[in-house]
Formats: C-alpha cells, sequence, structure tokens
C-alpha cells in the first residue's frame, strides 16, 4: 500500500495536459483528480482518459465548485496516510516524491511543506510570511521564520488530521491554502519545511488579461473578506486592500479607453 496518494483539482485543462498529473501516474501512486473543468469538450476527453487508467480516481465537480468543496470531495476517497495537495500546473522535479517519503518516515510530521519558485521569475513564493496583516514573499529561506506560511501546492498532509477537519467552503479559491496553516497552527500541528524539496509554480500575477483580472477580483473580493475577519485591525485592512485594488482595476479600464 502506498503511503501517499495525491488530490489534484483540474480546471478546464484536459488531464493529459496536467504536468502534475503526469508527475504522479508515472510515480505509480494513487491520483484523485477532482475536475472543476466547465468545457464540455475537456470534461469528455478527461472521463474517456480517467476509464483508461490504473489506480485513478476521476471526481466529476459537476461544473467549478471551487477548490475548498473539490479539496473535501477528494479527501473523503483517499485512505492512504498522508495527501498530497497540487495544482494542475505545477512542476515536480523527479526526486519529489523520494524526498517525501524520506521526510514521513523520518519525522512523521503532520504537514510538509515544499519549497515552491514561480516558473517564470525564479520568485520564492513559499513558504512566506504574515506581517501586519499581509503576506510577503521572503527574499531567501535564511529569513524564514517558524510562523511561516505556504500555499497548497505540492502540500503533504496527515490524512487522519482530516477526520475533524474539513476546508472551509465558503471559501472559493483565495486564501484557502493560507487559512489551512492558520488552522493549524491554532492546532499545533507539527508543520516542517522540505528545504531541499524544491518545486515550481504559475503565479496568477503574470495575468495579462484585463478580463482575466476582474473575474480574480471578485473571488478576491468574497474570499478575503472571510480570511480578515479576526477583529477591527483585518476587517479594516480588508476594506483598504479591497479598495485598493478597485482602484488600480479603474485606472487601467480608463487608461485602456483613452
Amino acid at each position: 500500500m502506498s503511503v501517499v496518494s495525491a488530490l489534484v483539482v483540474l480546471y478546464n485543462t484536459l488531464i493529459s495536459d496536467s504536468p502534475s498529473v503526469s508527475y504522479f501516474i508515472s510515480a505509480n501512486i494513487p491520483v484523485y483528480v477532482c475536475d472543476n473543468t466547465t468545457n464540455g469538450n475537456i470534461k469528455r476527453s478527461n472521463v474517456v482518459l480517467s476509464q483508461q487508467l490504473t489506480n485513478f480516481y476521476y471526481l466529476d465537480m459537476h461544473g467549478n465548485e471551487g477548490l475548498a468543496k473539490a479539496y473535501n470531495k477528494g479527501i473523503e476517497k483517499i485512505s492512504t496516510p498522508y495527501v498530497i495537495f497540487s495544482d494542475d500546473d505545477t512542476i515536480y522535479g523527479s526526486n519529489y516524491l523520494p524526498l517525501v517519503r524520506t521526510w514521513i518516515f523520518s519525522t512523521h510530521a503532520d504537514v510538509l511543506v515544499p519549497i515552491v519558485r514561480e516558473v517564470n521569475s525564479d520568485t520564492l513564493i513559499s513558504p512566506c510570511v504574515y506581517k501586519h496583516c499581509r503576506f510577503a514573499y521572503l527574499d531567501s529561506l535564511e529569513s524564514c521564520p517558524e510562523n511561516f506560511f505556504a500555499i497548497n501546492s505540492g502540500l503533504v498532509v496527515r490524512r487522519d488530521i482530516f477526520d475533524s477537519y474539513k476546508y472551509n467552503e465558503q471559501y472559493f479559491l483565495e486564501m484557502i491554502d493560507y487559512q489551512f496553516i492558520r488552522d493549524m497552527r491554532k492546532e499545533h500541528k507539527n508543520i516542517l519545511l522540505m528545504k531541499d524539496n524544491l518545486i515550481y509554480q504559475h503565479s496568477s500575477i503574470y495575468e495579462d488579461s484585463y478580463q482575466s483580472r476582474i473575474v480574480r477580483y471578485n473571488i478576491d473580493k468574497k474570499d478575503t473578506k472571510i480570511f480578515y475577519s479576526n477583529g477591527i485591525r483585518e476587517r479594516t485592512f480588508y476594506y483598504l486592500r479591497i479598495a485598493y485594488k478597485r482602484m488600480k482595476l479603474v485606472c487601467e479600464k480608463f487608461k485602456c479607453c483613452h
């Protein structure tokens, strides 16, 4: 029996085009795919291909239900001791899984966090720090504090944690990973950084479509309101943050029209 399964959420992506799905299939571990795809042709292709794969479990979300619902649905089906969470475009090196197994057996940690860099800029995007209500990238791992935050890409979590924990399904896309780390720290879980395990991730900050930024803003507005709800300071920061983002979009639209 495998010690770990992979849980990948797809959105309008062919199974065959996902580097993360391809990596986990080739590694011969159980792969659970929650498909949030809304494109009918892509969905049909994914259904057909999933039926041809072994040790592969396809879960149709019947539309884009967001990350939190997809995570919870996938976790319910998984029985291995650990779960790897992954975006569909995460890029893993050949040593990712061997290192994960080494860390699992040597530490028995509750949560294992890889180093994540942005694929285009090589920026260190995870772990990161939360200070004065803001998340900030680290200049280097040497400056990483013990109470770091992390994104979900490549995150390895003990399955039994989810016997008493579920992702908050009020979240759709943003802040889900940060909320998870915040909750795990409140529960005093053992969160370790795998300093020798590097993966790469595409970042939404490189989206160049104005319309895609509008969509992301509307999602961000709803999700961050949930995260920044702990006291007056966070709520004040939330409204200032959203006002600033809205102003940037208005200015951008004005420039495009003139």
